[in-house]
Formats: C-alpha cells, structure tokens, sequence
C-alpha cells in the first residue's frame, strides 16, 4: 500500500486579494492534503484595503471582463457578477465597484 503522506499546513499573514488567491490556489492545487489557515486582523478574507467596504462610486480600474480570480477561467468574475446583478446587464466592458470584487475575492475562497 501506499504511504499516507502527513497534512500539509500552512499560514498565510494577511487576507487581502493576494494572500487568499495563494490560499485558494494552494487547496485548489494541491497534489497532497492540505490546511490553509489564513491570519487577517480585519477578519474578512479577500477584501484587504483594495477591496473593502465603499461607496459603489469606487470603481475597478480594469474592466469586468480581465478580472478573474483564475488564469485559466477568464470570465469567472464577469459571470460571477452578472449572477450577482439580478436583471442588471453586467457587460465585459463594465467598470464594478470595488467592494463587489472584494465579495468575489471572499467567496471564490
């Protein structure tokens, strides 16, 4: 039989957009098992200063269409937010307020 290999474990300091992305890369990734445990003083994933909380006026400064989470699934985030939207026509162009790609970040985690 093959060996049981031990639990990878692993800290990430930090939480915003690149600590997460590693941290869902990592478990997304892994060839063995894993535990990611992130450490964020604000206690929300994802978010970091970029992307928290504001006004809807702050916007993306790169259009819907090139702000996927994921390399290899380019319109992850633009049908993410059109799901996200409702009724509301999100198109590729589009430039979406900050803290909803922050929503994005948290939940792809």
């Amino acid at each position: 039989s093959l060996p049981t290999l031990p639990i990878l474990r692993i800290v990430i300091v930090g939480a915003g957009f690149s600590g997460t992305m590693v941290a869902a890369n990592l478990a997304r990734l892994a060839s063995r098992p894993v535990r990611v445990t992130l450490v964020e003083a604000s206690g929300e994933c994802g978010r970091g200063v970029a992307y928290c909380h504001g006004p809807d006026c702050h916007v993306l400064n790169v259009p819907a269409a090139r702000m996927s989470a994921w390399p290899d699934q380019p319109e992850d985030f633009l049908g993410w937010a059109r799901r996200q939207q409702g009724g509301e026509t999100v198109e590729p162009g589009s430039f979406l307020p900050r803290a909803l790609y922050g929503r994005y970040v948290r939940e792809t985690w």
